[in-house]
């Protein structure tokens, strides 16, 4: 049984009041202090939104890229966020709603290659770091039958007649099966992606990190890299991401940070899509 958490309140720099756990604010960078959950991802992202656009939101969490986006693309926009976590879920819901962040829809599920049923394995002290292998969460303590579907279907369901021009992925080393599961979308719409690169995350899940750029590069992406926590771009040519996130792991293995992990943020954009 996942243990009761302390809800707060927040305030973002546009303005937004957003509800989350205290428990959780080491997931979150600076958001209890400054409003702002990873400045540089909060930049970069902001920067890759632009005013009616759609966004697919996957991973959402309690809702900060969600209002983010949300805020951003404006009335004329539309923003699909998918999360299958139940509290997150709930938080989520309520942050939109208490923002009249009328143009999100919420999905309540996991996004895999196909649709079905999974187990999402939930932490005893940070519900926000909850997946689908219980190796990659911190303490786990239970765990909760979640439905699975994919971004193909998401994006029939809830971007009809449009295309998704912005796609964020943070899904806790499970993002090579969101992606296979957005192939129609990835060949069709050529959205900019977004997505945390965890080759650790992914090996766990018993994925070849090198996968996932085979994946981005045969549907004709090209790939920057960006250091979690600085923000710089960091090589993202052949493996070179990979080897980067490595020698960050064992860096903080060697200083005995068994908690913490090498990930990048990858962009992938199409040099085909429309408009550019």
């Amino acid at each position: 049984m996942v243990r009761e958490f302390t809800k707060v309140g927040i305030e973002t720099e546009w303005g937004a009041r957003l509800t989350v756990l205290r428990e959780d604010a080491s997931h979150y960078g600076d958001v209890l202090t400054s409003g702002v959950s990873w400045e540089h991802e909060t930049r970069l992202l902001r920067r890759l939104t632009r005013a009616g656009a759609a966004v697919l939101d996957v991973g959402a969490n309690y809702g900060y890229t969600a209002s983010l986006f949300a805020h951003h693309v404006g009335r004329g926009g539309r923003v699909v966020s998918v999360e299958p976590e139940p509290v997150m879920a709930g938080l989520l819901e309520r942050n939109m709603a208490a923002n009249g962040h009328d143009n999100v829809d919420i999905v309540r599920a996991a996004a895999g290659s196909a649709p079905g049923r999974l187990e999402l394995w939930r932490s005893a002290t940070n519900l926000a770091c909850h997946a689908l292998n219980p190796g990659l969460v911190p303490a786990p303590v239970d765990s909760v039958t979640v439905p699975v579907t994919t971004l193909d279907d998401v994006c029939a369901d809830h971007l009809t007649g449009r295309a998704p021009d912005l796609l964020k992925v943070d899904v806790e080393g499970w993002e090579l099966e969101a992606l296979k599961g957005a192939r129609r979308v990835l060949e069709a719409a050529r959205p900019d992606i977004w997505l945390e690169f965890w080759p650790d995350g992914l090996r766990v899940n018993g994925h070849r990190p090198v996968e996932l750029l085979e994946l981005l590069r045969a549907a004709g992406y090209d790939l920057t890299g960006h250091d979690l926590v600085t923000g710089e771009e960091v090589p993202a040519a052949g493996e070179a991401a990979i080897d980067y996130c490595d020698a960050a792991s064992e860096a903080l293995r060697a200083e005995g940070r068994t908690d913490l992990y090498g990930i990048v943020y990858l962009l992938a954009r199409h040099p085909g899509r429309p408009g550019r």
